[in-house]
């Protein structure tokens, strides 16, 4: 089953990229939101993730609640809706939850570690101001440090078991999506972008979702 829902990924992955390719905005209203939906089923596959055993877990349903707010924000998003604010504030909801989703697997600290990850945030900060509008610099700021702090998390959490680094390598590939998001979006756009974003976006979230799953004994 997994593998079927993973091939269906891939193919609405590539039916949204051939409509942004033909500029075809009803195709892609259609097919965006498809990914994540099958996403949340993918989580699903071997038990139910909201059920009392070792497979079903806070950890899972943080993962799952990260995915309808992930969800929401490419509804947001999308060239029908274009609605940026709440697109932001959609996404930034889903990193706290997969924030609490990684500190249910470690809750230690590294000092360097921290130091490089906030000085990053704050390079990033000091990269996008002068291009800020000013009513999304706030939120910008904090969606900044959010995002830094998620992929921080998982950084902490990639040793709990094998499956825990597919975290930590889908939380670099979701901030480096968003990086672009904003450059295209602040500073100046370069072609294919949005195909490169989305790319990297949807191998983020199912990288995540194979965190989930636990170790095949």
């Amino acid at each position: 089953m997994k593998k079927i829902i993973t091939v269906l990924y891939i193919l609405f992955a590539l039916i949204f990229c051939f409509a942004l390719y033909t500029d075809n905005i009803i195709l892609q209203a259609v097919t965006k939101p498809v990914p994540v939906i099958l996403l949340m089923v993918f989580i699903n596959v071997d038990s139910n993730i909201f059920s009392v055993s070792e497979y079903g877990s806070r950890y899972g349903i943080y993962i799952f609640s990260g995915f309808i707010f992930s969800l929401a924000g490419d509804i947001f998003l999308l060239k029908t809706v274009n609605n940026f604010l709440l697109g932001l504030a959609s996404f930034l909801v889903a990193h706290i939850f997969y924030i609490a989703a990684f500190r249910i697997r470690s809750k230690k600290n590294s000092l360097p570690a921290l130091v490089f990850f906030y000085t990053l945030a704050s390079v990033l900060v000091f990269m996008f101001y002068p291009f800020l509008p000013p009513d999304l610099l706030i939120p910008v700021i904090i969606y900044i440090y959010v995002i830094i702090t998620m992929v921080y998390r998982s950084r902490q959490q990639k040793s709990f078991s094998k499956n825990s680094v597919f975290a930590f390598a889908g939380a670099v590939l979701f901030a480096v999506s968003d990086f672009n998001i904003a450059v295209t979006e602040f500073v100046t756009g370069y072609k294919h972008s949005e195909t490169v974003i989305i790319i990297l976006y949807w191998t983020a979230q199912y990288l995540i979702a194979l965190s989930v799953f636990p170790e095949k004994k």
